[in-house]
This record gives C-alpha cells, sequence and structure tokens, in this order.
C-alpha cells in the first residue's frame, strides 16, 4: 500500500466540505484516462478535492486549470509528496 500525503489548506479557506470526496476519485480517474502515471493521476485528484473544499458551487471552476505542468510544480513544492511512503499490509 501507498500512502499520498493531503495536500495544504487553509482552514479559512475551506467553505464546503460536500463533493470532495467525489472530486478526489473523478480527479484520479481523470488523470489516468489523460494518461498520467499513477503519482500525477492521484495529485490530480487531491487537487480536484482541493479546490472543491474551496468552492460554493458543486464542481469548481478551477478543474479546467489542472494540467500536468502544474502538478508537476506542486509536486516539488510540496515536499512531503516526493517522499511517498509504501506501508506494509500486515
Amino acid at each position: 500500500m501507498i500512502s499520498f500525503p493531503a495536500l495544504n489548506i487553509d482552514n479559512e479557506a475551506i467553505v464546503n466540505v460536500t463533493g470532495a470526496g467525489d472530486s478526489c476519485s473523478s480527479g484520479l480517474i481523470a488523470g489516468l484516462v489523460k494518461g498520467y502515471d499513477l503519482k500525477f493521476a492521484i495529485l490530480n485528484g487531491l487537487l480536484a478535492a482541493k479546490y472543491a473544499l474551496m468552492t460554493h458551487m458543486n464542481i469548481s471552476t478551477k478543474l479546467g486549470d489542472i494540467d500536468l505542468d502544474l502538478l508537476k510544480k506542486i509536486s516539488v513544492e510540496n515536499e512531503s509528496f516526493l517522499r511517498i511512503k509504501k506501508m506494509k499490509l500486515n
């Protein structure tokens, strides 16, 4: 099993939790469909979830801004994401 850290978000920026899980799942699937490797597909989902937390709308208008260049920039800026941990299941 591999553990991926959540992306940082200020508590004040969270306006709605509805749909964050759905956005994470659909962002992951969208990343895989786009041909991203697993790390960037998961980061795509995490960023979609973060955007969902930051909007009152059903779907964030920022989703269209996500591309591989942005995901690469975020992975470099978020050092904990670069140190993905593999965990053993008992």
